[in-house]
């Protein structure tokens, strides 16, 4: 689909002033144009956790609390939805740290939401995944008695809830493709850098090393593409010990893991951090890392070196990644508390720049439908606002 005339809207207020100071948003849009937004504001000293919808040509329905809100601490707001509608929500609450998970539509239905993964101290979120059968799977790390554990494979149509896999397992992150295969990329058994594969219907299957065993790689994330293959990224320690340099790696569809290939540049002055990953393309994924002189976007297929690599400053903050299944991206973040950026990639063209300035700014959250067209969420003056990608 021809997305290059697409542009922003201009940006109005999800509901009117409330008594609710918007804190941290979360938006997932289908096929249809059609949204879904986890909505958390400060309301005195409690957090309100609500929820709302959006039709086009209608609007947004009035915020409905999600869980047990008001509450007193929580983070992390969290949506991801597929073309069909199903939207799934996740947050993570405080006394005692509670992961609670809920699966919608964007029409406002509701399953068995506000299910608690765990109320073990600690427990973080790792990564989630939804495929376009409405399939969910989560990951989070937990100490539990002395041993760090955490798959959670979220059979939302029975309500129930299958932590399995190995028990010593740190989760970096969880993905699924449209099909509903996946995997959760962390540390197992003491393998550093390791991936365990996700099947529908046949469950996890065994742990795969993403590297040459024989040099020490720690593990930052990955993503799954389509039909079995995946993007792994890993770093690995340089001399002096404080160095770090950030690799990719890619798992074709016969299971085999090329040789990783260099993300970050410079000269080895600090630690490049991953920070965000996206995929909606049966084999490219969109990266989102910092380095010593600023936040950079890039596009990895495989290939020899990450392309369309974007330098969008060191200021960068409340990052948030989508991407469509046309080969199309969409960074949002906030820049200097005052102005927020939507970076818009589209295939064969590049990067557009478009801002919202001018007023106190925080968090950002972003998301494309499948075809290319999408929506923007933000806080601006305590408020939440939202913008819409279209022709």
């Amino acid at each position: 689909m021809d997305v290059s005339g697409h542009t922003w809207s201009t940006p109005a207020l999800v509901e009117p002033p409330t008594g609710t100071d918007a804190d941290e948003g979360a938006i997932g849009v289908d096929a249809s144009g059609r949204a879904f937004a986890l909505l958390q504001g400060d309301v005195g000293a409690s957090i309100n956790m609500r929820y709302s919808v959006y039709a086009p040509g209608t609007g947004w329905a009035a915020p409905v609390p999600i869980g047990s809100s008001p509450i007193s601490i929580s983070w992390t707001p969290a949506v991801l939805s597929n073309p069909a509608g199903d939207v799934l929500a996740v947050y993570r609450r405080n006394s005692p740290t509670i992961l609670f998970w809920g699966q919608f539509d964007t029409q406002g239905n509701s399953g068995p939401g506000g299910m608690t993964i765990t109320g073990d101290s600690g427990a973080l979120f790792g990564g989630w995944g939804i495929s376009d059968q409405g399939t969910t799977l989560v990951s989070y790390s937990t100490l539990d008695a002395g041993v760090t554990k955490g798959f959670a494979s979220l059979d939302y149509a029975a309500g129930t809830i299958v932590i399995p896999g190995p028990a010593t397992t740190r989760s970096g992150s969880a993905t699924l493709d449209p099909d509903g295969r996946g995997a959760v990329f962390g540390t197992t058994d003491g393998v550093s850098g390791s991936v365990v594969p996700y099947a529908p219907g046949t469950g996890f299957g065994a742990l795969e090393p993403m590297h040459d065993s024989s040099v020490e790689w720690g593990l930052v994330g990955g993503t799954t593409l389509q039909g079995g293959r995946m993007i792994g990224f890993l770093t690995r320690v340089v001399p002096p010990a404080t160095r770090q340099q950030l690799f990719a790696t890619y798992r074709d569809a016969a299971g085999t893991w090329s040789s990783p290939v260099r993300v970050d540049t410079g000269d080895d002055s600090g630690n490049p951090q991953m920070r965000l990953i996206d995929s909606g393309t049966p084999n490219v994924a969109f990266i989102f890392w910092q380095q010593p002189d600023g936040f950079y976007l890039g596009r990895f297929d495989g290939s020899a070196s990450v392309t369309d690599v974007l330098n969008v400053g060191q200021t960068a903050r409340d990052w948030s990644l989508a991407t469509d299944r046309c080969g199309n991206a969409a960074l949002s973040y906030v820049e200097s508390s005052t102005t927020i950026h939507v970076r818009y990639f589209v295939a064969g063209t590049g990067w557009t720049d478009t801002t919202f300035s001018g007023f106190t700014s925080a968090d950002s959250s972003v998301d494309l439908a499948p075809t290319g067209e999408g929506m923007l969420l933000y806080v601006q003056q305590s408020q939440f606002y939202f913008s819409v990608l279209g022709p």
